[in-house]
């Protein structure tokens, strides 16, 4: 955590999305007004290169890096292609931000005694772990929404999904877009920390898994 007495550096990462940055910057916006810390906001060189501060923001404290996300410039990192973010992050972002805590150190720079990771980044939490430093992964969605995410186990414990007396099952198609997946060989699927949601059985109906938050082509919201 750093020599005693030093200032805290807390070094916040999100997401390379609209959504993800603007509730993060909010945060490091929360640290800087709040504390003497100091905090770096680490964006993508993408998002880094349109990111425009007022003049009398409290960003002005916050000191910004950039890191690449691994993608080509006319990549349009649209939602639809937001699964080669994801791979993208995680086969050539992964390493660049491992070497980034090490060289901080080195460099003489302060050394960050804590990361802010967003939540559906495992992979900060793998290197955190690799080089030492405490991590906090943090969900850029509102509290209620989170607590409905946890709440769905228990939903289906109490029987309350699949909604009783429901004409017609809930397939695949009734989720939201950003929770559909064609096949279970999928980053979004797999991440360590992407919590309960749907998983298909035998008979291919969809029920609700402790593992999963998104939904597989051809699911059905049903069984358990």
């Amino acid at each position: 955590m750093g020599e005693s007495g030093a200032v805290p550096h807390v070094l916040i990462f999100p997401f390379p999305a609209q959504g993800h940055i603007n509730s993060m910057l909010k945060l490091a916006e929360l640290f800087v007004s709040l504390t003497n810390f100091h905090v770096t906001f680490l964006n993508s060189e993408h998002n880094h290169k349109r990111l425009g501060l007022r003049a009398d923001s409290l960003l002005e404290r916050v000191h910004f890096e950039a890191i690449t996300d691994g993608l080509p410039e006319c990549h349009p990192r649209s939602a639809d292609r937001i699964m080669d973010l994801f791979d993208s992050l995680k086969a050539r972002t992964k390493p660049i931000f491992r070497e980034m805590l090490r060289e901080k150190a080195k460099r003489g720079e302060p050394p960050v005694t804590c990361v802010i990771g967003d939540a559906i980044l495992s992979f900060i939490l793998e290197i955190g772990e690799e080089v030492g430093v405490p991590v906090i992964a943090f969900r850029t969605v509102s509290a209620c929404s989170l607590w409905a995410y946890f709440s769905i186990p228990w939903l289906i414990d109490a029987r309350v999904l699949p909604i009783p007396g429901w004409p017609t099952p809930i397939t695949w198609r009734d989720t939201p877009t950003l929770v559909q997946v064609a096949s279970t060989d999928n980053a979004m699927r797999n991440s360590p920390s992407s919590g309960p949601l749907l998983k298909r059985d035998n008979a291919g109906l969809l029920s609700l898994s402790h593992k999963h938050r998104v939904a597989v082509k051809g699911e059905i919201l049903g069984s358990k």
